[in-house]
C-alpha cells in the first residue's frame, strides 16, 4: 500500500554530433536517432543520463520499506519519464534502459550547467566525449579495458557512455519497454533488480563490492542497437529534472504492506455509499507522511433500532479496494490504481491509507479516488477530499 516517489539529482543528454556539448540544466532529456539524410553531416544519436542520490533509495528502502520485505527483496522500483514531443515514431520501437559503469574509485559524472546549443557552447560537465568536462576523463572506449559484463556501443564519434548488460545475481538489469501505436509514450520502465544491485553495493566497501553489487551512478536510456547508427529516423523528448511543469522524471519505489484486521465493523455491502474523509487538512507539508481514514457508509442505511443515529456506523470498504491520487488541475495521475501497491488497509477503526507527500510537488492541489467492487460492480469515486501541498 505503499508507493515512494524519488526525483532525479541530476541528468543530461549525451549527443554523438556534439561530442563536448554539455546539456545538465536543460529543461529537456532526449533519445533519439536523427541521422540526417546527408552522409558528409555526422551521425546525430542521442542518450539520457539520469541518476537518483544513493542517500534517498538507502533512507527509503531502509526505514520506510518493512524489514522483512526489505530481506525477502519484496519490493519494486519503476524508472518513470514523462514524454514532452515525439518525431517520426514508428509503430512499433523499444526504449532500453541499463546501470551506468563508470569503474571502482573513478569519479562519477558531472551533470554541468549547459543547455542545448548554447552559444558559446557549455562545456562543464558531462558530454557524449567525456565524463566530467571537456578533456577530463573519457568514457571508456577500449572493450578490453572493460570488465566482464559492461559495454560500449558507438558509431563514428567515440564515447556515449558505458553500462552493465549483466550482473552475477540479479538476472534483470538490462530492462526495456516496448511501445505500440495507441500507448502512452510516457517511460515507465521496471529497474527493480538495478536497485537492488545499487542498495547491495552500499551495504559494501568500495573497494570490495558484495557479489551481486552495482555502484549506483544512475541509468543511461537509449534505443536499440539496431536502430542507433541506423536509417531509422526517430527522435523522443522527455521533461528533465529542471522542467518548470508537473513532470519531472522520478523513481517508484512501491511495496505492499497492507493490513486487513477490521475487529468488529463490518462490510459496505450496498451502493450507493458515502465515503468521507476523516479529520483531514486543507494542506500538508512536502515531505511528510500522512494517513487517510476513511468514514463509509450506506447513502441509505436500513433502519435499525438504536440510541445514536444510524449515520453514525462506520463501515470499512472490502478488501479489494484501491486508492489513486490526481492533479487537480490537469486531471493527471499523480499516483495512479495500482492492484497490489495502492491497496486500502483497515483496522478496528476504519479503511485508510498512506500517502508520502514527498513523491507530489508543491504548492498544487490534488484529488483523492478510490476505486472498490460491491456485489460485482466497480465503483470509482472522484469527488471528495482535496488538499494542498506545500513547502
Amino acid at each position: 500500500m505503499a508507493v515512494y516517489k524519488i526525483f532525479p539529482e541530476k541528468d543530461a543528454t549525451l549527443y554523438s554530433a556534439y561530442p563536448t556539448m554539455n546539456t545538465g540544466r536543460d529543461e529537456i532529456l532526449e533519445i533519439a536517432n536523427l541521422q540526417p539524410e546527408n552522409s558528409n553531416v555526422p551521425e546525430d544519436v542521442r542518450r539520457t543520463l539520469i541518476k537518483f542520490s544513493e542517500g534517498d533509495i538507502n533512507e527509503v528502502i531502509t526505514n520506510d520499506i518493512p524489514t522483512d520485505l526489505v530481506a525477502s527483496e519484496s519490493y519494486s522500483a519503476s524508472l518513470r519519464l514523462f514524454i514532452a514531443d515525439a518525431t517520426s515514431i514508428p509503430t512499433d520501437y523499444n526504449i532500453e534502459a541499463y546501470p551506468v559503469w563508470i569503474g571502482v574509485n573513478a569519479k562519477t559524472y558531472e551533470m554541468g550547467t549547459g543547455k542545448f546549443l548554447d552559444s558559446p557552447q557549455t562545456t562543464n560537465g558531462v558530454s557524449w566525449v567525456y565524463r566530467i568536462k571537456s578533456g577530463s576523463e573519457q568514457w571508456t572506449l577500449d572493450p578490453d579495458e572493460l570488465p566482464s559484463g559492461v559495454a560500449l556501443d558507438y558509431g563514428t564519434t567515440p564515447g556515449g557512455g558505458n553500462w552493465y548488460i549483466n550482473n552475477s545475481v540479479y538476472d534483470n538489469i538490462f530492462t526495456n519497454q516496448r511501445f505500440f501505436y495507441n500507448d502512452d509514450q510516457d517511460i515507465n520502465i521496471d529497474v527493480t533488480d538495478s536497485i537492488k544491485a545499487f542498495y547491495t553495493a552500499s551495504l559494501s566497501s568500495p573497494s570490495n563490492i558484495v557479489e551481486g553489487g552495482i555502484i549506483n551512478d544512475g541509468f543511461i536510456l537509449k534505443l536499440p542497437s539496431t536502430v542507433e547508427f541506423s536509417d531509422a529516423y526517430m527522435g523522443l523528448k522527455f521533461f528533465s529534472v529542471d522542467t518548470h511543469t508537473i513532470y519531472p522524471p522520478c523513481l517508484e519505489l512501491k511495496w505492499n504492506d497492507t493490513v486487513y484486521s477490521t475487529g468488529s465493523l463490518s462490510t459496505i455491502s450496498q451502493t450507493p455509499f458515502v465515503i468521507t474523509f476523516k479529520s483531514n487538512q486543507p494542506k500538508y507539508t512536502q515531505g511528510s507522511t500522512q494517513r487517510f481514514r476513511l468514514n463509509v457508509r450506506p447513502q441509505f442505511p436500513t433502519r435499525t433500532f438504536q440510541t445514536s443515529s444510524v449515520y453514525l456506523n462506520n463501515h470499512y470498504l472490502p478488501q479489494e479496494s484501491f486508492y489513486a491520487i490526481k492533479d487537480l488541475d490537469t486531471g493527471e495521475f499523480i499516483i495512479n490504481f495500482d492492484n497490489t501497491c495502492t491497496k486500502i488497509s483497515a483496522d478496528s477503526t476504519s479503511s485508510y491509507f498512506d500517502v508520502f507527500m514527498n513523491g507530489l510537488q508543491p504548492e498544487r492541489y490534488y484529488k483523492v479516488c478510490i476505486k472498490t467492487t460491491i456485489d460485482g460492480s466497480t465503483v470509482i469515486l472522484s469527488e471528495g477530499l482535496t488538499f494542498k501541498v506545500s513547502l
